[in-house]
This record gives C-alpha cells, sequence and structure tokens, in this order.
C-alpha cells in the first residue's frame, strides 16, 4: 500500500498555493459562476445516495494536491439553514476539501427537489458502476426514476413489471451503461429491507436473487435477514432458492420454519452416476466392465492423492 503524502508539506509551499490560485482565477472567468465556499458549510442532500468510498479519495487526492479542486461541485442553498448549503454532486471533493483545508468550487444551482434528484443521481452513475455497492446502484436509480415519475418524463423503468417484453426504446442502453431490463431490477431491488440490502452488499445475495427477494412482504424479509444473520449454518441463496421463496410468498404460505428448511437445505450426495461412454472410450476401450470400473476408481484415487489443499 503506497504512503500517504505529507499533506502540511504539500500545501505550505508557495508552489502549491500558487497553483490553487490559478485555478481559482481560471474558474473565476468561466462562462458559469464559481463560488468558493467553505466545505464545512455544506451539508448532506436530503435525498442523498452517495456513499463515500475511500479508494475514489485516495486517487484523487494526489491530483489535488498538485492542480486544486477543478471541477467545481453543485450545491443549492439550504431550504431551512441560512448561510448553508446542500451538497448535490461533489461528496468526495468535499471530503478532500476539508481534509486538506481548502475551499471547495461550488456552482449554486436554484434546484427543487426532483431536479437535485436527478442531478445527484446522474453524478453517481456517470462515475462508472465498479466502483458502487449494488445498494448504492439501487437507491440511486430508483431515486431518479421516483423524481422523473412525478415530473412526467418516464415509465419504463416501472418495478412492477417482473419480466416485461424488451423491444423499441426499452431495450435500448441508458445513458450509463445499463440496459433498461436490468435497472428495472435495480429499482425493484432498492425496496429490499436495509439489512437485506446490507446483505447484498456483502456478496451473500446475487442481483437476480435479491431481485425475486424482493418481491417478498417487509415481515417476510425482516423473518429471512433475521435468520441469515441469526449464525445457523445457512446456505448462500442462490437464484432458485430465491424463486422457492418468491413462489411461497405468492401462495402465502411462506413461514419462518419453511424458510429455514429453504435455507438449510444441502444438495444430496450423489447415489448414482453415469458416464457418457464417448468422454471415457480411449480410456477404457478393450476392458470388460470390472476391469474399466477398477481403472476408473484407482484413477480417482491417485487424483485425490495428488491434490493439494489449502
Amino acid at each position: 500500500m503506497a504512503s500517504r503524502p505529507d499533506l502540511k508539506k504539500s500545501f505550505s509551499t508557495e508552489d502549491t498555493l500558487s497553483r490553487f490560485q490559478s485555478t481559482k482565477k481560471i474558474m473565476e472567468s468561466s462562462d458559469h459562476t464559481i463560488i468558493f465556499l467553505d466545505p464545512k458549510k455544506i451539508l448532506p442532500f436530503s435525498h442523498r445516495t452517495t456513499i463515500l468510498h475511500p479508494e475514489k479519495i485516495d486517487e484523487m487526492r494526489q491530483s489535488v494536491i498538485q492542480k486544486g479542486i477543478i471541477q467545481p461541485a453543485i450545491v443549492r442553498c439550504h431550504p431551512e439553514k441560512k448561510g448553508y448549503y446542500e451538497m448535490i454532486a461533489g461528496y468526495h471533493r468535499q471530503a478532500l476539501a476539508i481534509e486538506l483545508g481548502l475551499e471547495l468550487p461550488c456552482m449554486i444551482e436554484d434546484l427543487s427537489d426532483d431536479e437535485a434528484i436527478i442531478i445527484s443521481a446522474d453524478s453517481n452513475l456517470q462515475g462508472g458502476f465498479d466502483r458502487m455497492l449494488p445498494s448504492e446502484i439501487a437507491r440511486t436509480l430508483k431515486a431518479k426514476y421516483e423524481a422523473e415519475k412525478r415530473q412526467g418524463k418516464r415509465t419504463d423503468l416501472h418495478p412492477s413489471k417482473e419480466d416485461p417484453q424488451t423491444s423499441g426504446t426499452e431495450y435500448q442502453k441508458l445513458k450509463w451503461d445499463l440496459r433498461g431490463k436490468q435497472a428495472r431490477k435495480y429499482v425493484k431491488i432498492a425496496e429490499l429491507s436495509e439489512a437485506l440490502l446490507d446483505l447484498l452488499d456483502q456478496g451473500f445475495l446475487g442481483i437476480n436473487a435479491a431481485y425475486l427477494i424482493s418481491f417478498l412482504n417487509s415481515e417476510e424479509q425482516d423473518c429471512l435477514a433475521r435468520i441469515l444473520t441469526s449464525g445457523l449454518q445457512v446456505q448462500k441463496i442462490n437464484d432458485q432458492k430465491a424463486q422457492m421463496l418468491k413462489d411461497l410468498s405468492e401462495q402465502k404460505v411462506l413461514s419462518e420454519s419453511r424458510i429455514k428448511s429453504i435455507l438449510m437445505e444441502k444438495k444430496q450426495p450423489v447415489r448414482n452416476l453415469s458416464l457418457p461412454y464417448s468422454k471415457i472410450e480411449r480410456y477404457i476401450s478393450g476392458k470388460s466392465k470390472k476391469e474399466a470400473m477398477e481403472y476408473i476408481l484407482k484413477a480417482l484415487d491417485f487424483y485425490e492423492s495428488n491434490q493439494t489443499y489449502n
């Protein structure tokens, strides 16, 4: 792991301050009015879905030390606290500005709640899914969908469409490189309980399994989360088990005992095994059935004895 630079030394030099002042002058001469604000005066947006990622802050730090914060954040005046602002886009830049003792370049926009939600969501999504947690993607898409729905803009991400036919514009790639059908899944996944969303982020649920489980009612979801976090030796929820839970929920017969039974179900041991002759012909050609069986068993014994286990 790379060592963190000496930030005090970096920002105590005239050269660093000169670079920062030059950046400030360029911003002030741009088409948009850029205001430099105390980052501590900017509070989180009330509909925030952004999660701070330490690795992203680490990657940005050296660039900020060398060049300052070039891309301005987007804020709006706080609706309740005079002299304060709400962060719409730029949480990682704000975190670095606070850490390094810098003013934060900002564009102050007059935005409604829905306009702010959409801008915030687009800012998150344009950063790329590879750095976002599954729950973060789900919450962001859900917030954007709801805001655009209130504005009468889009209906193609409707979460009630379990498996819609994808044709025309419905299956076009969205501008954040996510197809409509997959986006609809994430919107529905956002309806999972907080506990299940945490398990999704931990990798205990796959996206498809999480989508199927999102159809369970709140009581069933709470029961499922309790079982998964109770310390029982339960199996990871795959798509097949998630489908079973969803089916029983739709039939109104999903109980705690049935959930436990599904989660703790183990694969049945193999009792009989058939191998296609074409796959093993070159190994047993010319041998009797008994000789072939002995040959295969010896080969398996040899393979087992030469395995290296961690």
